[in-house]
């Protein structure tokens, strides 16, 4: 037993305790040694273990605050589709600089108009263009009843994309309406 480095005498003084139920392998002290280091080499694993979980929380938490939400709707009775946008870049800018830098979303702008976005144009022959609906009320226009679409309340706009700011709580809307 001499020749054993320290594990495997403690492996096989746990098995010839579990076998036999003696201590006297290696004698008491060293036994009680050896299992509160091993006890202590557990504990450390599961504080680490919770350690990398929370971490991992943490992380994807942060990384979930930097998200805005834009929906397209064609027809004011339809099914928005929504579009989850990193606003990282963007925060403290106004909704002109998103909707110019994203590609993905189509937006075509001239000056401070929108004239599509996602597929949704203007089409003045047929007196129809894009309202843009907000989360937010205190930019409420007042000019038709509030929207309320996936338990979300939107209010039209009274200010246009170059007055609207980007913020993690901010939702919006497009949608095609007609006057």
């Amino acid at each position: 037993m001499i020749f054993l480095n320290m594990r495997a005498q403690f492996y096989l003084s746990e098995f010839i305790f579990a076998i036999f139920g003696l201590r006297l392998v290696f004698g008491r002290r060293k036994y009680f040694f050896m299992r509160r280091v091993f006890v202590m080499k557990k504990k450390l694993l599961v504080v680490a273990m919770l350690v990398v979980v929370i971490m991992t929380a943490v992380l994807l938490a942060g990384c979930a605050a930097d998200k805005m939400q834009l929906g397209f709707i064609a027809e004011a009775d339809g099914t928005p589709e929504y579009v989850t946008i990193n606003i990282k870049d963007y925060e403290g800018k106004m909704l002109i600089d998103l909707l110019k830098a994203e590609e993905s979303l189509g937006a075509k702008i001239e000056g401070t108009m929108l004239n599509e976005i996602k597929g949704i144009k203007n089409d003045f022959s047929k007196n129809e263009f894009i309202s843009i609906y907000s989360n937010m009320k205190e930019y409420d226009g007042g000019f038709s009843d509030p929207m309320i679409k996936d338990d979300v309340t939107y209010y039209t706009t009274k200010v246009g994309i170059d007055e609207l700011p980007i913020s993690k709580d901010a939702k919006y809307l497009f949608v095609l309406s007609k006057y």
